[in-house]
């Protein structure tokens, strides 16, 4: 099962030390499934506010965001919804504007072909 979809789950991830890093660091991985589950992981975590405040601290959301370019639509959905989580949250939503390029990125992903992609971009724009 994945571990991380439970909230107690979810908290002992972020209390293993660098494990929210080293899921990062698989989201940027070439393998596409190796990408896609640690961006559902992600996107899991930050279903808890401790995790979107550490990601928000640290250049690992630099990798969600770049997963967003992705050619695979899967690494774009999962990507996009991580990201639809993290906006979730009033105090880490505002740093998405803030990001380069990132406002442009889901502006074009709101017209994506896949529904999903485009929920999630669209999400993120009006949080």
């Amino acid at each position: 099962s994945n571990f991380s979809l439970e909230s107690t789950g979810r908290v002992r991830i972020l209390d293993c030390g660098d494990s929210a890093d080293v899921l990062a660091e698989a989201a940027a991985c070439r393998d596409k499934d190796c990408a896609t589950f640690s961006l559902i992981c992600v996107g899991n975590l930050f279903l808890e506010a401790r995790a979107r405040a550490m990601f928000m601290r640290r250049a690992s959301m630099t990798v969600v965001t770049e997963a967003l370019q992705s050619r695979d639509a899967d690494v774009v959905r999962f990507a996009a919804g991580a990201l639809r989580n993290y906006c979730s949250d009033p105090r880490t939503c505002p740093s998405v504007a803030h990001t380069p390029g990132l406002q442009r990125r889901l502006q074009d992903l709101a017209d994506h072909p896949s529904e999903r992609v485009r929920d999630h971009a669209r999400a993120c724009l009006t949080n």
